[in-house]
């Protein structure tokens, strides 16, 4: 409707109206163009304020979280104590890995393999192609 209007008005000022017509035209050009920015003002205005609402809860709660610190030991023999314990716990999974390796290994060479190697002797049987019956009177020939 804007495009009208406007397109309405050039069409007016190049006739000779008079001045309360073209005066009646400017005021209804002005407010369509004041309703267009109550519209852009509110939706702006609306943004603003759910973006605060959701924005203030938020920062009280990561002003609230407790910044955890790691704890060290304070004497030398607490330090020492806690490295040989953690030595101690890196030792026992490693055991822990190497068995369940060996448990592996073992499965693998022991069970797995000679299952492989039986099924590949009776898939080579099963596809080898008898020889024809004149290659064979040819190497007999010979």
């Amino acid at each position: 409707m804007s495009r009208d209007l406007k397109k309405l008005t050039r069409e007016l000022r190049a006739e000779r109206c008079p001045e309360a017509v073209l005066d009646r035209v400017q005021a209804q050009v002005a407010q369509e163009r004041r309703g267009r920015l109550v519209y852009y003002v509110g939706w702006a205005a609306t943004a603003v304020f759910v973006i605060g609402i959701l924005t203030v809860p938020l920062v009280r709660w990561s002003n609230q979280q407790p910044v955890v610190q790691p704890i060290m030991p304070g004497s030398i023999e607490e330090r020492r104590e806690v490295r040989k314990q953690a030595h101690l716990a890196l030792a026992v999974f490693g055991q822990t890995l190497k068995r369940a390796g060996d448990h592996s290994r073992d499965t693998i060479l022991e069970v797995s393999l000679p299952r492989l190697r039986q099924g590949l002797r009776t898939a080579r049987e099963a596809i080898s192609i008898p020889n024809k019956p004149n290659e064979t009177n040819e190497k007999t020939s010979l």
